[in-house]
């Protein structure tokens, strides 16, 4: 199943602050600044145990001109329920995978009444997967695929910031990732450094040392 790998899959992109929240026109977030870039952690089951213990590194970074995510390798194997292909065993230092958006578009951003600021971006990116099973390799470092994506970022400084980036894989745009994926993985994690600032612009230069 695909929340072994960390992916949460569905999810409803707006009013996801409740009755609490306030949804200022999208205009008004030329007041804030929003970016930002970190680390999130997954664990992968574990191929002997299946126990969710093998640690996937995600790197991460958003402004209002380009997003990635980006896996760079696994130096442990681990198991994966994928999508076609049934369960696997990722070859350990075989996975990579590059999620690339050279635009963004603003669909969605909300403020609650607590300061919590959740900002959506939608476009198209270009992904590309690799992984070795039992030696044999799937999809490549340099064989882009295409897909519409949905970014939900959010800036709370009592709960915790996060950031999670829903995919929409098609068969024929995406035969590769499909297969691994499925049609609307989410990919997210326990973040572990960096963040996400989404804050007015007065707040943050309020925040500058005199």
């Amino acid at each position: 199943m695909l929340k072994s790998l960390g992916l949460v899959a569905g999810g409803a992109a707006a009013g996801f602050l409740g009755r609490s929240a306030i949804s200022p026109p999208v205009g008004v977030l030329n007041e804030y600044v929003a970016f930002g870039g970190g680390t999130n952690i997954k664990y992968m089951p574990d191929p002997v145990t299946g126990q969710p213990t093998i640690p996937l590194q995600e790197v991460f970074y958003f402004d209002m001109n380009h997003a990635f995510c980006r896996i760079d390798n696994n130096p442990q194997a681990f198991a994966m329920d994928t999508y076609k292909m049934g369960k696997v065993t990722i070859d350990a230092n075989s996975f990579f995978m590059l999620m690339l958006a050279e635009g963004v578009v603003v669909s969605n951003f909300t403020v609650s009444q607590g300061g919590t600021a959740k900002l959506e971006l939608t476009g198209m990116l270009a992904c590309d997967t690799e992984a070795s099973v039992a030696s044999v390799k799937v999809g490549g470092r340099d064989i882009k695929e295409l897909a519409p994506y949905r970014i939900t970022a959010q800036h709370d400084e009592n709960q915790g910031d996060s950031f999670a980036f829903k995919v929409f894989f098609q068969p024929d745009q995406a035969p590769v990732n499909y297969a691994i994926f499925g049609p609307e993985p989410t990919f997210t994690g326990e973040m572990k450094s960096g963040g996400v600032t989404i804050l007015p612009i007065k707040a943050l230069q309020a925040l500058q040392p005199t």
